[in-house]
């Protein structure tokens, strides 16, 4: 969202360096420090949107997403776009033997097009979760989410 302009390329977020009280001229030192939000802005934009939480980073990225896991034992995740997430029944997956997992220090990535909903709102919940033993079974610990607004 700090890039987003209108049709006549002014800024919607942020500064228009452009338009000045004075009719619309700028100063030379304007022009310096308009070059440089601008430069900066545009960099910025092509920067990937990340959120970390208790060392889990989620970065969402053109066409994907990667989740690095910074924790000291493995980690299941569960994607799902943010509209739908709330209408759909799902429960952790529990069997180590056949849930994706991430070990620790390594990073997973995730095409848009592999998240349930397809991403479509533009907003991913990541749900995860270490997996227990408990006795003979496998079981969840406490579950974890993070909102991540994808890349565009």
């Amino acid at each position: 969202m700090c890039c987003e302009r209108d049709a006549s390329g002014v800024l919607l977020h942020g500064h228009d360096v452009r338009r000045t009280a004075t009719g619309g001229r700028m100063r030379s030192g304007w022009r310096t420090l308009a070059a440089v939000v601008l430069a900066v802005s545009a960099i910025a934009c092509d920067d990937p949107a990340g959120v970390i939480q208790d060392k889990v980073e989620v970065v969402a990225r053109l066409d994907e997403m990667s989740i690095r896991n910074g924790r000291d034992a493995t980690i299941y995740f569960f994607a799902i776009d943010r509209e739908i997430a709330a209408a759909v029944d799902w429960f952790p997956c529990t069997n180590p033997a056949v849930c994706e997992g991430i070990r620790p220090g390594d990073t997973e990535v995730v095409p848009y097009a592999d998240i349930v909903g397809q991403a479509r709102s533009g907003e991913v919940v990541v749900f995860w979760w270490h997996l227990v033993e408990q006795g003979d079974a496998w079981t969840h610990d406490q579950m974890h989410s993070l909102l991540i607004r994808l890349g565009s």
